[in-house]
C-alpha cells in the first residue's frame, strides 16, 4: 500500500486496498495553459518577477473558474478514487491536503461495465462506465497518489 492509500485509510477510518488522487478532466491542461500564458504576458510587461506574479494570478483565476464549473456536477477539484473489497468510491478532499470531505459516489464492482483509459502526456483520463452512469476523472501518471497502479488494479477486479 502506498503512502497516499494509507492516508486515505486513516481519513476514512477503514481499510483501503488502493487509492489515487484524481481531478476533473482537463484541469491540468487548463492550469498549465493559464500559467504559461500568464508568465508570457508578465515577462513581456516587466521581466521575471512580474512573470511569476501574473502566472500565479492566472492559475488562481483558472481554479476559480474550474470551481464554478464543477459546482453541482457531482465532482470536485480535489478528489480521490479509493478501492475497497467490494466497491470503488470517489471521495471529495479538502482544497489543500487529503482530508476527506464526503463521498461523491460509491460503485460496486459488479455494476461497472468497463474502464476506459486515454493516456495523455502527464495524466490518464479515466472513464468508468456503469449501468446507470459514467464517471470521468483524470489522474497523474507519477508521484504521490499516481493513478496507473490503481486503475490497473480496478481493471483486474472488474475482469474477475
Amino acid at each position: 500500500m502506498t503512502g497516499f492509500s494509507e492516508r486515505m485509510a486513516r481519513q476514512l477510518g477503514r481499510p483501503v486496498d488502493a487509492a489515487c488522487s484524481v481531478r476533473p478532466p482537463f484541469t491540468t491542461l487548463a492550469v498549465a495553459l493559464t500559467a504559461g500564458g500568464g508568465a508570457g504576458i508578465g515577462s513581456l510587461l516587466g521581466g521575471p518577477l512580474l512573470a511569476g506574479a501574473v502566472a500565479g494570478l492566472a492559475v488562481i483565476a483558472a481554479y476559480v473558474i474550474l470551481w464554478f464549473e464543477t459546482r453541482g456536477s457531482g465532482t470536485s477539484l480535489n478528489m480521490a478514487l479509493v478501492l475497497f473489497d467490494e466497491e470503488v468510491e470517489l471521495v471529495q478532499l479538502r482544497v489543500i491536503g487529503t482530508r476527506v470531505v464526503r463521498t461523491l459516489s460509491s460503485i460496486p464492482y459488479a455494476d461497472i461495465a468497463g474502464v476506459d483509459v486515454d493516456e495523455g502526456f502527464l495524466e490518464l483520463k479515466v472513464t468508468i462506465r456503469t449501468s446507470r452512469d459514467t464517471v470521468k476523472v483524470s489522474g497523474g501518471k507519477r508521484g504521490i497518489g499516481a493513478a496507473p497502479p490503481v486503475i490497473d488494479q480496478l481493471r483486474r477486479r472488474i475482469a474477475a
